[in-house]
């Protein structure tokens, strides 16, 4: 497991979401060390999510870290910084900046919060984060990128899971151009934030 797999979580099963969350720990250390030394600027297949009411009902909405359960050690702060992108650009979400962010969270450096718990010293209604299950190369007539992840919208006042969704990619290959992992990774989360906002604001 990467350095910056500071998320432990277990997925309500089937479309009963209504559950509390259960046990989650996150390491604020990795969201204000390590975590954010990646850039943040700039900017496949899922499952089928929850549906629930539009956008505006979630309020302020913070991106955290994604567990990292795959072999590549960056790949969980890769895929929050992709999220961060995409649900920027494709959903009408009220997002807290990541430097706002880090720089509300250095107070609380080295501490163990749940989710709910770092939402709350956040400031914000709702949290995103999940799990990175796959970031990989798989070899054989060529080098085929592979991504794989799991995703939740939680409720800060609740702890509800208010979406939950699993969604993995693999990339084209061709004699023109093969897809890159990175290529691969920004598509999937495209796709789930495209997906959200069809949900939530279908008329959008």
């Amino acid at each position: 497991m990467g350095r910056d797999s500071i998320i432990n979580f277990k997925l309500n099963k089937g479309n009963k979401m209504k559950n509390k969350l259960s046990v989650v720990t996150l390491l604020v250390l990795g969201v204000i060390g390590v975590g954010l030394t990646l850039s943040f600027t700039g900017c496949s297949t899922s499952g089928a999510g929850t549906r629930r009411p539009v956008c505006c009902e979630l309020g302020r909405v913070a991106i955290l870290p994604f567990e990292n359960l795959s072999s590549e050690p960056n790949a969980g702060l890769i895929i929050m910084r992709n999220m961060d992108c995409a649900f920027r650009k494709y959903t009408s979400l009220d997002i807290l900046d990541m430097t706002t962010m880090r720089s509300m969270l250095e107070v609380y450096d080295g501490e163990y919060l749940s989710p709910v718990k770092l939402g709350e010293r956040l400031g914000v209604d709702t949290v995103i984060t999940g799990a990175v299950t796959e970031y990989r190369y798989v070899y054989g007539a060529g080098e085929q990128p592979v991504v794989g992840l799991n995703i939740q919208i939680i409720s800060v006042a609740t702890g509800e899971t208010i979406w939950a969704e699993q969604a993995s990619s693999t990339g084209n290959m061709s004699w023109i151009r093969e897809q890159s992992l990175a290529e691969v990774a920004e598509e999937i989360t495209i796709s789930l934030a495209k997906n959200f906002q069809r949900i939530y604001n279908p008329g959008e």
